[in-house]
């Protein structure tokens, strides 16, 4: 998890940003903040663990009149494994198990018409394509033919033999 403090980059000489942090709890009481000690205007915590949780705060100050700028809160909760089963299907009682069953066979049955549907599309723009392919190589036969009689038939009759 990447916490993040503001758009503006390191480079920026002109801001300092300080992390403070209230461990354990969710809160914007300025009291209850401890000092927290990074590198950067960005904390890593790969991954999250229980003692990580809390409320982190970073105060952004202008570096010229140590005036906040601006002030950011990020709040933390990290549930141990132990104490919470993420399976949802084990948590649904009988009727909810059974209605979910029954989404699914309704989702599975819209399926099938649907895969017919874009087969058969499918088809038919295949078909539509070969037609106008043939048709195509078709006309332009004739047209050949045609043009091919114009020029030489005139030129075979059109003249008479003394």
């Amino acid at each position: 998890m990447w916490i993040s403090a503001l758009q503006i980059g390191p480079e920026s000489k002109s801001f300092s940003y300080s992390w403070r942090i209230a461990r354990g709890i969710i809160t914007t009481d300025d009291v209850l903040f401890k000092p927290f000690k990074t590198t950067g205007f960005v904390i890593k915590l790969s991954p999250a663990k229980e003692y990580d949780a809390g409320t982190y705060r970073c105060d952004v100050q202008f570096m010229r009149t140590y005036k906040i700028v601006k002030r950011i809160y990020f709040g933390i909760r990290v549930i141990p494994g132990h104490l919470v089963d993420l399976n949802f299907d084990k948590s649904l009682t009988l009727e909810q198990h059974l209605e979910s069953e029954k989404e699914k066979n309704q989702q599975n049955a819209t399926s099938v018409p649907v895969q017919k549907q874009q087969h058969l599309w499918r088809q038919r723009t295949v078909f539509v394509f070969l037609i106008g392919i043939g048709s195509g190589v078709v006309g332009g036969i004739l047209l050949h033919n045609i043009f091919y009689y114009l020029i030489k038939v005139p030129n075979n009759y059109g003249y008479v033999e003394e």
